[in-house]
């Protein structure tokens, strides 16, 4: 998938350090907060059953963003009815703010479908993505 300078592609083993490091730097923004080891890391990606997007500018990692269903039902091969819940948002520091993962969840969400994603209070760079995104807010997170 591209857009706009930037392409999202899925997860190989060669990305785990990568998404890693930002999973660590940025632990703050998630529900779990403890860092992450390296035997986490490949237990997790051994485990991997949703869409994980290493997102790239050229041919540099840039961050990521996932996918997951929780009921797809495709109408044809470019348009899906279903509920997905769209996650992990991560961008090194050197490009936030450019309007990368903006870009980014809106080229995942662009098929149709109904979209969620969990996001706490405090994490308002994700939420200020998704209110772009057109989610509404419901209690402590959006929709």
């Amino acid at each position: 998938m591209s857009t706009s300078g930037i392409s999202l592609r899925l997860i190989t083993k060669n990305d785990l350090e990568f998404v890693r490091g930002l999973r660590n730097q940025n632990r703050r923004s998630f529900f779990y907060t403890k860092s992450i080891t390296k035997s986490q890391q490949q237990g997790w990606f051994n485990a991997l059953n949703y869409d994980f997007y290493i997102i790239w500018l050229g041919d540099e990692r840039i961050g990521t963003i996932s996918e997951h269903a929780i009921v797809n039902i495709p109408l044809t091969t470019k348009r899906y009815c279903g509920l997905f819940e769209v996650g992990n948002l991560m961008l090194s520091k050197e490009y936030q703010g450019r309007g990368y993962m903006t870009e980014a969840m809106r080229h995942l969400t662009k098929r149709g479908g109904f979209f969620v994603a969990f996001v706490k209070t405090s994490n308002k760079a994700s939420i200020k993505v998704f209110e772009r995104g057109e989610f509404w807010e419901v209690k402590d997170g959006l929709v």
